[in-house]
């Protein structure tokens, strides 16, 4: 299984060393907002081994920080660009 991290606000040094230590660890540079992302195959045509795969999106420790209007963007997008959510 691979992860991938993506963020509105990157932490591209903390990614970058923590994806050398594991080939299943990914990271997407760029500035990602989740009530806007694009759809899994173009957000994620830079990673390898991504390609044809399914996609999960996982909030981990970071949901409850949106309020009631964003979590309500982002879950719709997750619906129409994602294949699960966690």
């Amino acid at each position: 299984m691979d992860f991938v991290l993506s963020d509105i606000s990157p932490h591209i040094q903390a990614w970058e060393a923590a994806s050398k230590k594991s080939d299943h660890l990914h990271y997407i540079p760029e500035s990602v907002d989740a009530s806007a992302a694009a759809p899994s195959e173009e957000l994620l045509k830079d990673v390898p081994n991504a390609a044809g795969r399914g996609v999960m999106r996982l909030f981990s420790l970071a949901f409850h920080h949106f309020d009631d209007d964003l979590a309500g963007k982002i879950l719709k997008n997750t619906v129409e660009t994602s294949d699960g959510f966690w």
